[in-house]
């Protein structure tokens, strides 16, 4: 499946989930609509974590996406405070921008040049082992110290300021980057070298898709948490809601598998501006119906 058809994917189901709140402002007869637009957000992280792979130039691109989230703010604050009757807080492009921040820390390197000086280097190409050979042990630690501390840091700014998805959706954007197995391209004419270092491969996809599947369940359990309390204390009558939410979880961050490494057709400006314009759509819809 190209990333274009995922893209679109999550643009319709986030759109069904903003519209369930329209006339009836998130009542449980239509919350079917809302396990719908959980599978939303995930294929949202993976379009970040390949566009970040992907994409010539990252400072226009986190600028793009800060545009985008400044002006969609606006109308993400009509929709929350008129329509959903929620307490707004900063949109999700904003959790997006925060995740590829994430990203960016545990992506760079120190690589020494020519001249026996280090630089501190950017390269999707490398993997996790290979970012780090070349360091000596005591800088290996330090280095992965930092990046530590600096995503537990923007995770922490992200629950702090109000961020929709908050820490988890940081965590789960990194996620697709790091545990998500980017196919790998295939020689024909392999050596039995290649052979070797392919099979290492497979094995690093295996523990790579058992990792992303550990993140899937946290994810898909904060977000019905409360559902989950009220059926361990006896509600039974939200069970329906509790798997309802947890399926459109998984679903969603299942959704990256069919990813063919196919781009698709363009919809660089229709997807930047879908975002906002659909929340507008929402409240002027609201607004003519009460």
């Amino acid at each position: 499946m190209p990333s274009s058809v995922l893209q679109i994917i999550a643009m319709v189901t986030m759109a069904i989930d903003h519209i369930a709140y329209i006339q009836t402002y998130g009542n449980a007869h239509v919350i079917f609509l809302n396990f719908i637009g959980r599978i939303a957000f995930p294929i949202f992280c993976f379009q970040i974590a390949l566009g970040y792979k992907k994409t010539k130039d990252l400072g226009k691109y986190i600028l793009r996406l800060l545009v985008v989230a400044g002006i969609s703010q606006i109308p993400y604050f009509l929709f929350f405070n008129k329509v959903a009757l929620m307490k707004p807080g900063l949109n999700v492009i904003f959790t997006l921008l925060f995740g590829i921040i994430a990203i960016l820390i545990y992506d760079f390197t120190i690589e020494n040049n020519k001249e026996n000086k280090k630089k501190i280097k950017i390269n999707t190409g490398l993997n996790f082992g290979e970012k780090y050979k070349n360091l000596s042990i005591p800088k290996m630690i330090v280095l992965f110290i930092l990046k530590i501390v600096g995503i537990v840091l923007i995770c922490y700014l992200a629950h702090i300021l109000g961020l929709e998805y908050g820490a988890i959706g940081v965590i789960l954007t990194l996620s697709m980057f790091v545990f998500y197995p980017f196919k790998y391209e295939k020689n024909e004419k392999e050596d039995k070298e290649k052979q070797e270092e392919n099979e290492e491969i497979k094995s690093l996809k295996i523990i790579k898709i058992f990792s992303f599947i550990i993140v899937t369940c946290i994810f898909a359990y904060i977000e019905s948490k409360s559902y989950f309390r009220a059926v361990f204390l006896g509600n039974n009558q939200y069970l329906d809601e509790l798997i309802g939410l947890f399926i459109g979880c998984v679903i969603g961050c299942m959704m990256p598998f069919l990813y063919n490494g196919k781009k698709g057709k363009k919809l660089k400006i229709f997807g930047y501006i879908f975002y906002p314009l659909q929340f507008a759509i929402i409240v002027l819809i609201n607004m003519l119906i009460h």
